[in-house]
């Protein structure tokens, strides 16, 4: 099924290319079928000016009149088509704001949705849409706070003042996090809000537009730790969180961060408070190493939101990238067993310094195909991990483990060339894709499994298309010099050119590349394939093993 949607799509991308190669007609050619009284001629017309763009003299101006059908459904079609155009539909802008006022909710969302797209002059924009941000339905005002985003800094002085109105100022605290450090200016009318505001959803709003805000936000530090004592438990985190973000400019907060360390506060609370003193003072190892400490514990709670914030808070700390790795393999040896995820999921961000404690890992059965994917997307830097990744392959607990050892040691490259006896093992595997899998390995080799050969040769006759497939393609890379594997791998390598799966067309194509000169009987596919595959890193690769072939 997925290759038959590969196709289709291959088929429409080429339908596309013949449709936009021709002469575009003008925009009067549709004008007749936007006047009918026939709501679906109307939108047919529609269909095709969004095809033709801005290319056809008049499209958008037929558009912008479009917005103002007597039809819902027409408009909305009209604003949909002008979002796809883009930037290029710039000159709809005021006509899209005026549909903010749409009795439609449809139509209004619709509008919105192409404002964030055609991105008009803010300055006539920004102003609509800050109105907009009162609209009753929700999805609207998600959809201005996606346009003001786009609007960029530009957006703030229009932002500032809705802060100001109280059924807008929450949702423009949203938009203005979103702006991030563009937000800056705003930073005063937050604090007022966070001071003033007697709504607590709007002061946690503001508090964390603040924290988004970041170091420039440094003034804001006594309002923040005033908040820190609010009986709101959200504004109490969103505080924290903002400290945290503005870091070393504020320092004041370090009293009241450690003494809510010391209390009953609410465990994610402490461990916002752990992680926010650590942002502060970014340079102080041994804060930084107790801070692990203290959140490796929170990864042993067994209230799922616990650990997932200690994930959250070790992942963004600034420590020793060794000691906290040893803190995760702690947890994974001697935690329960539904805090080795979360541990692993650390690990994940650390990279090589993670390797020592990803290979004790492997020990877990349960864990062994998220470890031996981790240390793939590593790669070579993992080295050190081969022999365990080995012992895997070749007796990892599940089909799936065998097959992520392989691909983590292919990975590796001729690094991980230990693993040619288990891979040339793996090709009698019960299990395909564990087959598919050595094929894969032993390929990136390259010359260094030399020994596989034969095994692999074997291989070529085999029933199985794909399997067979991929022997030719690991024989052209082991060995491409050697005068009888092209007259028996080309052919397999020919058909895989004409696969409905563009990366079993890549990787055919590349293996008749590694062929050089020995591939001319394969010319003409790979002239065809340059010629007319959809995918341009299919054309690419063609071209390249064309002229590897003239070397």
């Amino acid at each position: 099924m997925g290759r038959l949607v590969l196709a289709i799509l291959a088929c429409g991308a080429w339908t596309w290319a013949i449709v936009s190669g021709a002469s575009a007609p003008a925009a009067e050619d549709f004008a007749q079928g936007l006047k009918s009284p026939d709501e679906t001629a109307r939108i047919r017309a529609i269909d095709t000016l969004e095809r033709q763009g801005a290319k056809t003299a008049g499209a958008m101006a037929a558009l912008t009149e479009a917005l103002r059908d007597p039809s819902a459904k027409v408009r909305v079609r009209a604003a949909d088509a002008l979002a796809q155009i883009g930037a290029a539909g710039e000159e709809a802008g005021s006509a899209l704001g005026d549909l903010l006022n749409d009795p439609s909710m449809h139509v209004r969302r619709a509008a919105v949705r192409a404002l964030a797209k055609v991105r008009p002059d803010p300055a006539t924009s920004v102003p609509v849409l800050i109105k907009a941000l009162d609209d009753a339905d929700p999805a609207v005002r998600v959809g201005v706070l996606d346009a003001l985003a786009e609007s960029g800094k530009q957006a703030v002085p229009a932002l500032s003042a809705a802060l100001r109105n109280e059924k807008t100022a929450r949702w423009a605290c949203l938009a203005l996090s979103e702006l991030g450090a563009d937000a800056g200016p705003a930073a005063a009318d937050l604090q007022r809000l966070l001071r003033e505001d007697r709504r607590p959803e709007v002061r946690r709003e503001a508090a964390l537009a603040l924290g988004a805000i970041g170091p420039s936000a440094a003034p804001a530090v006594p309002v923040l730790l005033h908040a820190m004592s609010e009986t709101d438990y959200g504004v109490r985190m969103a505080a924290v969180f903002a400290l945290g973000r503005i870091g070393p400019e504020a320092k004041a907060a370090e009293p009241a961060l450690r003494k809510l360390q010391g209390t009953s506060a609410p465990p994610l609370l402490r461990i916002l408070a752990i992680s926010t003193l650590a942002r502060i003072r970014p340079d102080d190892k041994t804060l930084a190493q107790k801070a692990v400490v203290a959140l490796a514990d929170a990864l042993r709670s067994k209230d799922a939101s616990v650990r997932a914030a200690g994930v959250r808070a070790l992942a963004e700390l600034r420590s020793d990238p060794e000691f906290l790795a040893s803190a995760m393999s702690r947890i994974i040896e001697e935690g329960p067993a539904e805090s080795r995820n979360d541990a692993l999921a650390v690990l994940m961000r650390l990279g090589e310094p993670a390797v020592p404690a990803l290979v004790k890992a492997l020990r877990f059965r349960e864990l062994q195909p998220i470890v031996a994917a981790v240390l793939g997307r590593i790669g070579t830097p993992a080295k050190a991990a081969v022999p365990a990744l080995i012992d895997v392959a070749a007796k990892g607990g599940s089909p799936v483990a065998r097959r992520q050892a392989l691909l983590a040691l292919a990975s590796m490259g001729p690094a991980a060339r230990a693993v040619v006896p288990a891979a040339t093992q793996a090709l009698r595997d019960p299990d395909a894709l564990v087959r598919y899998s050595a094929c894969y390995a032993l390929g990136k080799m390259g010359v260094t499994a030399l020994e596989a050969r034969p095994a692999l040769e074997q291989e070529l006759e085999n029933k199985d298309p794909h399997l067979a497939l991929a022997a030719a393609w690991a024989l052209a890379r082991i060995d491409p010099d050697c005068t009888h594997t092209p007259p028996r791998a080309l052919p397999l390598l020919v058909k895989g050119l004409a696969d409905a799966d563009p990366m079993v067309r890549l990787e055919a194509a590349g293996a008749v590349r590694c062929l050089g000169p020995m591939a001319r009987p394969a010319a003409d596919a790979l002239r065809k394939t340059a010629k007319e595959d959809p995918s341009e890193l299919v054309r690419d690769m063609a071209e390249q093993a064309l002229k590897a072939m003239e070397e």
